[in-house]
């Protein structure tokens, strides 16, 4: 696990610890910021799921994204799927949607990768409703796969993306 902060212009993403559990409650008190993600068991149970998140080695990076002032964001993770795929995947508290954070983390975790040598293709599995993610994935450079990786594991409802090496 990759236990930096992370800089980003208007954002820090810290490694996520057992204190943030409040934090994550207060954002994920609206379920709705779960919406296109299906494998978030709701109720949202924030002092279990950040155990587990804790918890997973496969996980490379479980970050808590904060703005500059400590206020918190969402969480961001960069982990690997059974087959062995980099992943990465987010969610933001409702109120920061459209400000382009999610952008912003992301591409502090692929510059990151990159500054470290590490030029892996990276996938981004979305919920195919999710319009401002889909968009977001474009402009960074994701494509679109036209069939599911082997053993990718996701559900039916995702479209899978990548980023080749950086």
């Amino acid at each position: 696990m990759i236990n930096a902060c992370l800089l980003a212009d208007r954002l820090v993403l810290v490694p996520m610890t057992q204190d943030d559990v409040s934090d994550l409650a207060l954002i994920a008190a609206d379920a709705s910021i779960f919406r296109y993600i299906p494998d978030v068991a709701l109720p949202f149970d924030a002092g279990r799921w950040v155990r587990s998140v804790i918890a997973n080695d496969a996980h490379r990076i479980k970050h808590v994204i904060r703005l500059r002032t400590g206020e918190p964001v969402g969480f961001l993770q960069l982990g690997q799927r059974r087959n062995g795929d980099l992943q990465i995947g987010y969610f933001l508290a409702r109120a920061h949607w459209g400000n382009g954070f999610a952008r912003e983390a992301c591409l502090s975790v692929l510059g990151f990768l990159a500054s470290r040598g590490e030029a892996h293709p990276v996938h981004a599995a979305v919920h195919r409703d999710n319009l401002a993610s889909l968009r977001m994935l474009r402009s960074m450079g994701f494509r679109r796969l036209d069939s599911m990786p082997p053993c990718a594991d996701l559900p039916p409802d995702m479209i899978d993306h990548v980023r080749p090496s950086f």
